[in-house]
């Protein structure tokens, strides 16, 4: 049996009697732990640390008000769409946040793109005014 010290996240630690292949175990797992923060942290440092030719790399104009601010028009825009129809919900759901091509969804349809495009376009003013 070997005393094995054992640390809590929260900084507290606590000394435990382990056997001797369990705490073979729990030392190679400390030892692969600390290589992933290691490593981590190696190869992950933030941006603006660097500078090269004098410029640096963190972006100096984003900030937590600009991010609060996309999040908040994010919900207007996502509440408006929620005011429309469930075929026009469908629609906007295709082609903005999957991607579908537009040619893709008139032939599923069976209807020409333009009609697509036609939707699309009634839907975009639909939008806009609901935004105003």
């Amino acid at each position: 049996m070997k005393p094995y010290t054992y640390n809590f996240p929260d900084g507290t630690t606590s000394e435990v009697e382990v056997t001797d292949e369990m705490y073979e175990m729990l030392i190679n797992m400390d030892e692969e732990e600390r290589k992933q923060i290691y490593n981590y942290n190696r190869h992950n440092v933030p941006l603006s640390v660097f500078t090269y030719d004098g410029k640096d790399f963190a972006d100096k104009g984003a900030d937590l008000n600009e991010k609060v601010i996309k999040k908040e028009d994010e919900e207007r825009v996502r509440i408006a769409i929620s005011k429309l129809t469930e075929k026009e919900q469908e629609l906007v759901t295709l082609v903005y946040y999957e991607r579908v091509p537009i040619v893709q969804i008139a032939e599923e349809q069976g209807v020409h793109k333009s009609a697509i495009s036609h939707r699309l376009q009634r839907i975009k003013e639909k939008l806009k005014k609901l935004l105003s």
